[in-house]
């Protein structure tokens, strides 16, 4: 009996940016299902899902994530490489956007968040995401070439991961500084010219009398 092949999940090319999904918008019940695959991506019983694992659980939206995808000399082919490298490509834009303390792993909430951003970037629905992600986790076990492919790039992905938050951060501020100077200096385009007349007053008869204490 010829072993079935659980389908694949459409994906689409998502825009450059897309608007970040506000976490009160998420149901209980896709939590609470979020919950069972951040069980089955925890491959060490941590309570924390690293980036390895992370990526290896992506991996699995690319196709063939476990049995095949080895070359003929038991390396890792170009094919599943390519695959894996779009999943470490995902994986590090998440953590830096939702591994809030800076650890470079996430716990069950900052997963949740993590994965139905990623559904709403991907133009799937969270439902569809999560139904697939459970059967394809639980009935495939990981590639072992990926497994020690990914393993042999953790400390490069750890690395990579930190930069990229201290950017994401650096970045954040100085929009805040922006956003903050913008404010401070910010001047009412459609103020009426009575005001102005009345603060151009103010700003000379303030200067004369300064004018006229020193001469004093």
């Amino acid at each position: 009996m010829a072993a079935t092949t659980p389908p694949t999940l459409p994906l689409r090319r998502p825009p450059p940016q897309t608007q970040q999904v506000p976490p009160e918008a998420m149901e209980f019940s896709h939590r609470e299902r979020l919950k069972i695959l951040f069980t089955l991506w925890d491959l060490d019983n941590s309570g924390y899902i690293e980036v390895p694992e992370f990526v290896l659980g992506l991996r699995k939206l690319q196709g063939d994530g476990g049995g095949g995808g080895g070359s003929s000399d038991g390396g890792t082919s170009s094919s599943s490489t390519h695959d894996i490298d779009v999943a470490i490509e995902q994986t590090v834009r998440l953590m830096v956007r939702f591994d809030q303390d800076g650890d470079q792993r996430l716990n069950q909430e900052e997963f949740c968040l993590a994965m139905q951003q990623f559904a709403h970037t991907m133009y799937i629905s969270l439902h569809e995401l999560i139904d697939f992600m459970v059967v394809e986790s639980a009935l495939r076990d990981n590639n072992e070439r990926d497994e020690q492919y990914v393993q042999n790039l953790k400390r490069q992905l750890l690395r990579r991961v930190r930069e990229s938050q201290q950017q994401y951060q650096q970045q954040q501020r100085r929009q805040q500084r922006r956003h903050h100077h913008q404010q401070h200096h910010h001047q009412p385009q459609n103020r009426p010219q009575w005001i102005n007349n009345i603060l151009s007053f103010r700003s000379t008869a303030s200067s004369v009398s300064a004018m006229s204490m020193k001469s004093t």
